[in-house]
């Protein structure tokens, strides 16, 4: 990417059950972008709807519910990964908790 002039690289980012794969790419993506001087915007998302059955049906059955579970798989990834990560986590995160999980708020 360094070769051709590409400096980011955005991405989607599911967040699915624990998060493990989510944290898995990110943690080979971090080491390599810092090598070849690429900055890591990803596109973080939960992808779940009210009702929805996949997931292991682990979706809860109200608006509320739906939040918190959305900020509970959102927020440990934010934390562990802000630092390495370019603007996309403060401009996610800003949306999540007020900005007070961001490294700049």
């Amino acid at each position: 990417m360094e070769q051709r002039g590409s400096k980011s690289y955005r991405f989607d980012l599911p967040l699915t059950g624990d998060g493990s794969a989510a944290v898995q790419l990110l943690q080979a993506l971090v080491p390599l972008s810092r090598a070849y001087h690429v900055t890591l915007h990803p596109i973080l998302y939960v992808p779940f709807s009210w009702g929805d059955a996949t997931d292991n049906g682990r979706y809860p059955n109200s608006d509320t519910g739906l939040e918190a579970q959305g900020y509970d798989r959102v927020a440990p990834i934010v934390l562990r990964f802000a630092a390495d990560i370019g603007e996309s986590l403060p401009g996610e995160c800003r949306e999540w908790n007020d900005g007070r999980l961001c490294r700049d708020g």
